[in-house]
């Protein structure tokens, strides 16, 4: 009977110790712990990161970037859906304020072992019927009946030190791809001088006080070098031009 026994401890083993951490940290695709802890521009505050069951892709990088994370890698899992715990744990290893996944149903299997054969008496004895029963509840009880699967699809982000306006920009183009004069507002943070001076995104900047843009970098090149106080931006919405103040201390 001892075998039996062995047999059992394996299966019920089995259906209890997953380590999902490992899988991941062989599969991520990123920025390595140490880039992400030497990197001057990251606020690393140690608080475990959270965590966000990704909904849609867009809309959900958007939020984040607003709130003043930075994508800095993602792994893929196939197995159980991890919990908030796991992800907690894996995202704490990169040091993330945020970890999103997305999670998929692949579908399940059946935890049904193989029945005892008998075929060729020699191989079939009486006690494998129960034998074979009770090892199969003590399966159902640890694993359940069906065993399911999941995509797992995680991405962290990190909380990066917010620049001096606090938007992303790009350059202009007409709908030739011809570029344009001036700077694409792409992204607003939240309770940034942009956003707080009213900004708003797919606002098109021409203008930096006397100063025209040539594109996005000029603007960039520009906003490093004010000095504090006022500064007037032309920009241009819904048609229109208008003069946006922005103080900065």
């Amino acid at each position: 009977m001892s075998w039996l026994l062995a047999i059992l401890l394996v299966l019920v083993l089995a259906g209890c110790t997953v380590n999902v951490i490992e899988p991941l940290t062989n599969s991520y695709k990123g920025k390595s712990p140490r880039e992400i802890a030497s990197d001057k521009s990251y606020i690393l505050d140690g608080a475990p990161p959270q965590v966000k069951e990704g909904v849609e892709l867009k809309s959900d990088l958007l939020d984040i970037i607003r709130r003043g994370y930075e994508y800095v890698g993602s792994a893929n899992y196939l197995g159980s859906k991890l919990s908030s715990g796991s992800l907690q744990k894996f995202g704490a290893l990169y040091h993330a304020g945020y970890v999103v996944n997305y999670v998929e149903y692949m579908g399940s299997v059946s935890n049904t072992i193989p029945g005892p054969s008998s075929t060729g008496s020699s191989s079939y004895r009486a006690g494998s019927g129960a034998g074979y029963s009770l090892m199969q509840s003590l399966v159902f009880a640890a694993r359940g009946t069906h065993t399911k699967y999941y995509s797992n699809v995680v991405g962290l982000f990190v909380k990066r030190k917010q620049g001096r306006m606090g938007f992303y920009i790009s350059d202009v183009q007409n709908q030739a791809g011809v570029k344009q004069r001036g700077a694409w507002v792409d992204i607003v943070q939240y309770n940034s001088i942009a956003s707080t001076s009213g900004l708003k995104e797919g606002d098109v900047i021409l203008r930096v006080d006397e100063t025209n843009l040539y594109d996005a970098d000029h603007l960039t090149d520009i906003v490093s070098e004010l000095s504090l106080g006022v500064h007037n931006l032309s920009v241009h919405r819904d048609g229109s031009v208008i003069v946006i103040p922005v103080k900065l201390d």
